[in-house]
Parts: C-alpha cells; structure tokens; sequence
C-alpha cells in the first residue's frame, strides 16, 4: 500500500523585526497560533499553492517574492488523519495591512520575545512545530541584521 501524504506551504511575512501569525480554530474548537499558508492543490508547484494560500487567508494581499526554503518537516495532521510535509518560506507582500478571512479569527505581528510569551499570554499553541520556522526567521533577520 502506497504511503499517502499531503504537502502544505507556509509563509513567513516579516516587518523588520516582526513575522505574521495567525490565531485560527480546529473543528473541536481548539485554537492555534499558525503561519498563512495551506495545502496544495493537485497539479500546483510550491510557489503557484503558497501565494494562492497566503492571498486567500490574506485578503488583499499579494505574494511579491517568496524566499528561499527555511523549514520543512513532517507532521501528523489529526483532522486530515494523515500525514503533511510542510515547507516554509519566507514572503514578501505587497502590504502590511492585514484583513483575514474566515478561516482565522486573530492576526498579531510579533516580535521574537513576544513569541516565547504568546502561548502563555493567550492559552493558544502554535500549530505542531510552526515555532521552530518562526524562530528560524529571527535567526534569518539577525543574520541580515534586521531584528534585535
């Protein structure tokens, strides 16, 4: 039997010293802090499924360049009941103002010590291991002398 997964691309908005996050909501109602971004569609390349993912979450918005590869991992999606390869990018949009869809309920710009409080603060987890590639672009804007 062929072992059967899903692939999902993820993108990493920053603002100088700040990155995108997403408050969202399982079916069980459970919320989760998350990066924009989803699934792809069959026949999609990466780049042609996160910039439709990011401007459907991102209403308005447009993917104006989208970085090199900064994580990728393998998770175990519980409502999807399978697994999910998900890769995450670092984007460029074409406006920092931000109106979501429904698929999210909360936006925050963070910056690297408002992530390790986040969870704390509003009793919401990142999505399974979203906070490791979120901690990967701090280490990108230092590197590139953009965050403190």
């Amino acid at each position: 039997m062929p072992h059967e997964f899903q692939v999902s691309a993820k993108g990493i908005a920053v603002d100088g010293d700040r990155v995108l996050v997403l408050l969202g909501r399982l079916h069980t109602g459970e919320t989760f802090w998350d990066l924009p971004g989803g699934r792809l569609e069959k026949g999609e390349s990466l780049e042609e499924g996160l910039k439709r993912e990011v401007e459907e979450e991102l209403l308005g918005n447009t993917v104006v360049k989208i970085g090199e590869l900064i994580d990728a991992r393998v998770d175990w999606h519980k409502e999807a009941r399978r697994e999910v390869v998900v890769l995450c990018y670092p984007v460029t949009l074409d406006s920092l103002e931000v109106k979501l869809s429904d698929e999210h309920e909360e936006y925050k710009w963070i910056t690297q010590a408002e992530l390790l409080a986040l969870e704390k603060d509003t009793g919401s987890p990142f999505f399974p291991d979203q906070i490791r590639a979120v901690e990967r672009a701090f280490v990108q804007l230092k590197e590139n002398g953009k965050a403190t």
